[in-house]
């Protein structure tokens, strides 16, 4: 193989990693909604409870700068982050929901310190 061949194939093969990085379900529509995602913002919110995997949390409608987001709070009310901005249009509407934490890992970059996922 060229390494022209192999660079091309590489390139692909990360855009898909990054195109792709979440889990995706099926509702009755037929509708792919993306199910898990990591929490935004943890750096700028220090947490006082101790969080474990499992823990449940909730999603709260609320507004940042005159625009729309979705705060994240433990149980006892203490604010993690934030539904990353993107993701606003497709889990907005499952706010009420139950999440779960299902990632914990302190020794990488802070917006992929807490992982959470939609309980069905």
């Amino acid at each position: 193989m060229h390494r022209r061949q192999v660079l091309r194939l590489l390139a692909m093969a990360c855009g898909m990693i990054v195109m792709f990085p979440f889990r995706r379900w099926r509702i009755s529509d037929g509708m792919s909604v993306t199910r898990s995602f990591y929490i935004a913002g943890v750096r700028f919110n220090p947490t006082l409870d101790v969080l474990k995997m499992g823990d449940r949390l909730i999603m709260k409608r609320d507004s940042w700068n005159g625009e729309r987001c979705y705060a994240i709070y433990t149980e006892g009310g203490q604010l993690i982050g934030y539904l990353p901005r993107q993701m606003i249009p497709i889990l907005g509407d499952l706010a009420d929901q139950e999440w779960r934490l299902t990632s914990i890992n302190s020794d990488t970059v802070p917006w992929k310190w807490y992982k959470m996922e939609l309980m069905s």
